[in-house]
């Protein structure tokens, strides 16, 4: 009795930059997602390979396993998945097969074999839209912080997000042009972030034994902030 036929090449691997042709999205913004989601432990770190792109240059791909191609696009773009399924059906549709199931046994085994295939497929998708789901009423709590009112320091608002306000959050937004240290030794809000209606500047006179008031400036996070900085830094496109 032969065994099923097996193919000479399979495709074990999608390139990022495949990916990113799928989901329609920028190459780099699809390395990001992967580095991110590797940090988080929701996936592995998958190799780098050097290639040429379309002008002769020499790049760097990530090559991604099947099942984790899945998460990277139900991070980046959940309504593509669909499109992934079809990718990866025709690509192993396309690889070459070395001989034909001879008897009505091999036959019926490779049938078996490709409706299992379609229906992990169909299951991956399944779970995938179960993990949209699960994020749906998450992203809607975000909107209604967005809509309610209040105001924090900074430190608040990195005790609400989870990370250290002077080792993270406070080097996060000076790097990313939230806030910058004025030349009275005080950070600041960046006019843009104020006009956003991101952050909120106050400041308060504090009398000294010495007689001189000073003015203590704080820059407060804005609901609407808090909610675009627990995007950025979940790594979503906000």
């Amino acid at each position: 009795m032969m065994n099923l036929a097996k193919q000479q090449t399979q495709i074990k691997t999608m390139s990022s930059k495949q990916i990113a042709d799928v989901v329609g999205s920028r190459h780099d913004h699809v390395k990001r997602s992967i580095e991110r989601l590797a940090e988080k432990g929701v996936i592995q770190l998958p190799p780098l390979e050097e290639v040429k792109n379309h002008l002769g240059q020499t790049v760097q791909e990530y090559q991604v396993n099947e099942r984790d191609s899945y998460v990277v696009v139900a991070q980046l773009c959940p309504e593509y998945t669909a499109k992934l399924v079809d990718w990866w059906m025709a690509t192993k549709n396309q690889q070459p097969v070395v001989a034909l199931p001879t008897t009505y046994l091999d036959a019926l085994k490779a049938l078996v074999q490709t409706e299992e295939e379609k229906q992990l497929a169909i299951t991956q998708v399944a779970n995938l839209e179960n993990q949209v789901n699960q994020l749906t009423p998450k992203a809607k709590a975000l909107d209604v912080i967005a809509n309610s009112f209040g105001q924090k320091t900074i430190t608040n608002v990195a005790k609400v997000l989870g990370v250290q306000p002077e080792k993270f959050l406070r080097p996060w937004m000076l790097k990313h042009h939230w806030i910058y240290l004025g030349r009275d030794g005080q950070y600041h809000a960046h006019a843009a972030r104020i006009k956003d209606g991101h952050l909120v500047e106050k400041t308060r006179p504090i009398p000294r034994t010495s007689g001189i008031t000073e003015l203590k400036v704080t820059v407060y996070v804005t609901a609407q902030g808090e909610t675009l900085l627990a995007r950025r830094l979940a790594g979503e496109a906000a």
